[in-house]
């Protein structure tokens, strides 16, 4: 008896080894269908004195820069970051480019930490935005999360893009003003 016990316990571990090694990933991955639908708007690497922090690139439905179409912006870093610097970063530069109150900021504080990692000269985070209330991360095509509030479109990307931006000439750039 202990014995057909022990047998169904070995046949029932080797399933369920064979059936998590068989299934496919279920975590989201950002396809190559997805951006290459999407034009072309504008490029730009972003330095601080003489290192190059990051390349950008912005696409679109269409080849030129409308907050009311989809948009995916794409950053290469150069450098490394820590998630901590990239989250400190973030939510201060969302301040700075938008007239919101701190404290609408600071909620922002924990989402965006749960999406940001640290980075690599390599590594490539996609922004991923098709309404004005929410934006899809990816890193290194994979999803990391979903962060939702209203206006966010704008508030997010706009570190990048707006006219407010710490690099207006790179924001120029990459909306083809420039």
């Amino acid at each position: 008896m202990i014995f057909i016990h022990c047998c169904r316990s070995l046949r029932l571990s080797a399933c369920i080894a064979y059936l998590l090694w068989a299934a496919p990933a279920q975590t989201a991955v950002l396809s190559d269908n997805k951006l290459a639908g999407m034009e072309l708007v504008g490029a730009a690497s972003f330095k601080w004195l003489f290192w190059r922090l990051f390349d950008a690139e912005l696409r679109s439905s269409e080849p030129s820069f409308d907050w009311d179409r989809p948009l995916a912006l794409v950053i290469t870093y150069r450098t490394d970051f820590s998630s901590e610097e990239l989250t400190q970063a973030t939510l201060d530069e969302m301040r700075r480019v938008t007239s919101w109150e701190t404290a609408r900021i600071e909620v922002l504080r924990e989402p965006v930490a749960r999406c940001m990692a640290d980075v690599s000269a390599g590594d490539t985070f996609t922004a991923v935005s098709e309404d004005d209330a929410s934006v899809r991360l990816y890193l290194n095509r994979d999803h990391r999360c979903t962060l939702s509030a209203p206006g966010l479109k704008r508030a997010y990307l706009g570190i990048w893009l707006s006219e407010r931006s710490r690099y207006p000439e790179q924001s120029l750039a990459l909306r083809g003003e420039k």
